[in-house]
């Protein structure tokens, strides 16, 4: 399996990862190398585009949510865009939607950094 990460700025200040594959044990660290970087260049406003992303394990969500904290503390925020399918269905089984803001479209994910 592998992941792909394409970063992307829209707004400005608004960044987005996009994300193409499979995000599992073998390949969260490159997600959380690419949230590790912004956080570090104090990008801290973030849209993870997971429209081409077919599977998100639990690293991958640990990920998210470990860096989740990080970025509201620097006054930005990750917010999730585009699921589909069985990562959609386990982001909701889990509950992630009660502390992760999550669009059907990234374009609605990067204006809700305006609000």
């Amino acid at each position: 399996m592998s992941l792909t990460v394409n970063e992307k700025i829209a707004d400005g200040n608004v960044y987005i990862l996009e994300m193409k594959g499979f995000i599992d044990t073998s390949t969260a660290s490159v997600l959380e190398d690419e949230l590790k970087k912004l956080f570090l260049e104090r990008k801290t406003k973030v849209v993870i585009d997971l429209a081409g992303t077919e599977f998100v394990s639990s690293s991958g969500w640990g990920a998210i949510v470990g860096y989740l904290k990080k970025m509201q503390q620097g006054n930005g925020d990750i917010k999730l865009a585009a699921m589909v399918g069985k990562v959609e269905k386990v982001f909701k089984l889990m509950e992630f939607d009660s502390f992760i803001e999550s669009y059907a479209a990234v374009d609605q994910a990067v204006q809700s950094f305006k609000a």
